[in-house]
């Protein structure tokens, strides 16, 4: 079969795109009253779906085992008979049958698929994504039928990173409310495993666990002088490394089939604080401390995974020195969410090729998910992930993990396109060198639709404006971002101290950010600019709106999601138009807005409602609508602001 060989531009829809593909001009069809027949082709095993076994047989015969050394390698025909798939194992015939799934789904579309010849398998080994459970709580229902559409686009591996989103039973004061209760995860993980997903628990082991230190009885672990870092342990101290230790044995009861553990090990705020000036120092009290939990991990029987951000930008010396204090199987997580050129650097090569030259595999982590509401489609998070993953397949990486943060508050439908062209790109990568194919497969995948017109969509509601601010991080417009909370706190030294966004999303100021975010920008030199780009939000979003009401009636399936992403184009329009009204001091178009607001907030139940719980939802009530309804129920928007 010839490698170049393919779909033509109008009948392409298969997601990933397969390494080779041979079309014929006759339609396929699956057909009512075809089984599964098992079968051996070249001594390999074989599955075809057909009336008779003769059939099945003469499928057989049309098919050869896989020539690729990838356990998921596969070759199959669909034609008149019915379809078959041949591979050297399960893993393989598990990719076949997505296919096949898939291509009964497309065949059922107006546009239908062609029968087809296909020879498969993955240019890279890993495949994932990452579920970061805290912060931001999706509904159990929802994410078992998430997990179903990472496999169903050949993602194999799910990272999953709890915090107080695990049921830990030595510590229950530390578990969230919103927490899955053991029986609800059990049931999960099995349901993934099930689905061929390997899945990697992260348990924090030195940052990030404000989670647990901001509770009473905690404070003797925080570091500082006077154990003022709410979101650090003290490194080396050995009653921190029994706490991390219990964390994650509780976590192995339930992945104990798992091979891998992430130990993570990311933004060590504090060591950078307190030997930010004497790098070798920072370098040696990181590596001993997460030496030990790396090894500890080894001792019960898993391979240690560790994020490299502490030591990736230190002299080679000291990145030596952590290096050669972690158990030699260590695999380093590379993350980086911005891709702007020239990166990747002469710096980055260099780097990669001392972790490669030392013996370790890597794994690159982009982002899919950095944005507000919607992803940042355009300007971060597909760029991110095309120059990651051609990073990985240049380097003959072990893989990509598409990193999504709860932070964000970016619902996980929103992210899906960023999460196919990920899975298009990891599977296929010289054949995928830019996303807008990848993005027309997902419209199809998705909801059935023939182009790509949600897509730029989606490329248009997921804009952010900025604006600097004298905190250390910039006030985001037109709705609430994360980092907002910098203007609650005081500064990003308070937020990098206390909690990255702390008890906020409990305890979340709304009506001091947005009084204090309309203070900085009338006070702002950039007010005007700011204006104008929130006119161009409002534009384009409007015509986003207009154009996926247009596009409605054509939905085939994922209408949820379809349905959310209507309410999202709305709400974007309400949120560019109620901040120029504040800006501009509009008294008379301030009633219009808040009916707005009402008339969104009425039906933002139903619009979220298949995806997150009405806990969660809640808080996203507060979050896009609190302080700026209380801004614009002012009589006069500047006085109130002032005062």
């Amino acid at each position: 079969m010839d490698k170049n060989s393919g779909f033509l531009e109008l009948s392409s829809p298969l997601l990933p795109t397969p390494q080779r593909i041979e079309t014929e001009a006759a339609r396929w069809e699956f057909r009512e009253g075809w089984q599964c027949f098992e079968g051996r082709v070249g001594g390999y095993p074989a599955l075809a779906w057909a009336l008779s076994h003769g059939d099945a047989e003469g499928l057989f015969s049309r098919i050869a085992p896989p020539d690729h050394a990838s356990p998921e390698a596969y070759t199959a025909i669909f034609d008149s008979l019915g379809a078959a798939g041949c591979a050297a194992g399960e893993q393989g015939l598990r990719q076949f049958r997505q296919t096949l799934a898939q291509m009964r789904q497309l065949s059922e579309d107006d546009d239908g698929v062609p029968a087809c010849r296909v020879e498969d398998w993955p240019d890279l080994e890993i495949r994932g994504a990452h579920l970061d459970l805290k912060y931001f709580t999706h509904g159990m229902d929802y994410l078992h039928r998430w997990v179903d559409d990472l496999a169903a686009l050949k993602i194999n591996t799910l990272l999953i990173e709890y915090d107080d989103r695990f049921p830990f039973a030595k510590y229950p004061e530390i578990v969230s409310p919103d927490a899955p209760s053991r029986e609800e995860l059990t049931a999960f993980l099995a349901h993934a495993r099930g689905l061929g997903l390997r899945l990697i628990p992260l348990v924090q082991s030195l940052g990030h666990l404000e989670f647990i230190l901001r509770h009473p009885g905690w404070e003797h672990l925080r570091a500082g002088e006077e154990n003022e870092w709410v979101t650090e342990i003290q490194a080396n101290n050995p009653a921190a490394l029994q706490m991390v230790y219990s964390l994650i044995d509780e976590v192995l009861e339930l992945h104990a089939e798992d091979e891998w553990f992430h130990v993570g090990g990311d933004e060590p705020f504090y060591l950078k604080h307190a030997f930010g000036n004497d790098p070798a120092q920072l370098a040696d009290v990181f590596s001993k401390h997460m030496g030990d939990v790396c090894r500890y991990v080894v001792g019960k029987g898993k391979r240690p995974i560790i994020h490299d951000d502490a030591f990736r930008s230190v002299s080679r010396e000291n990145r030596a020195m952590v290096l050669d204090r972690l158990p030699a199987n260590t695999i380093l997580t590379f993350w980086k969410y911005d891709s702007s050129p020239p990166w990747p650097t002469a710096n980055t090569h260099a780097t990669l090729e001392h972790y490669e030259s030392k013996g370790f595999q890597w794994l690159g982590l982009p982002c899919f998910n950095w944005g507000n509401i919607v992803p940042h489609y355009a300007d971060y998070t597909l760029h991110n992930t095309l120059v990651m993953t051609g990073l990985v397949a240049m380097r003959g990486a072990l893989g990509v993990i598409n990193t999504a943060w709860a932070c964000f508050r970016v619902p996980l439908p929103t992210a899906d396109m960023g999460l196919a062209v990920t899975a298009d790109r990891t599977w296929n990568v010289m054949r995928v060198p830019h996303s807008r194919e990848s993005e027309r497969r997902f419209c199809r995948w998705r909801f059935g639709l023939t182009d790509r017109r949600l897509a730029d969509c989606l490329y248009d509601l997921g804009i952010q404006v900025e604006v600097a601010t004298d905190y250390g991080r910039p006030a985001s417009f037109p709705s609430f971002c994360y980092m907002d909370c910098v203007i609650q706190l005081g500064s990003q030294e308070t937020r990098v101290r206390v909690g990255t966004v702390l008890d906020l999303y409990d305890n979340a100021d709304c009506i001091l950010m947005a009084r204090r975010k309309l203070e900085i920008l009338t006070a702002s030199a950039q007010c005007p600019a700011v204006l104008e780009a929130l006119r161009c939000f409002r534009a384009a979003a409007a015509a986003s709106l207009q154009m996926m009401k247009q596009l409605r009636g054509a939905v085939k399936r994922g209408s949820d999601t379809f349905n959310l992403l209507l309410w999202i184009a709305a709400f974007q329009v309400h949120a560019c138009e109620r901040w120029i009204v504040l800006i501009e001091n509009d008294e008379e178009n301030q009633r219009t807005a808040l009916r707005e607001s009402d008339r969104l907030r009425a039906e933002m139940a139903d619009a979220f409602s298949f995806c997150l719980p009405p806990a969660e939802i809640a808080r996203e009530d507060r979050y896009l609508f609190e302080g700026e309804r209380a801004l614009l129920k002012s009589s006069h928007c500047l006085s109130t602001a002032a005062a």
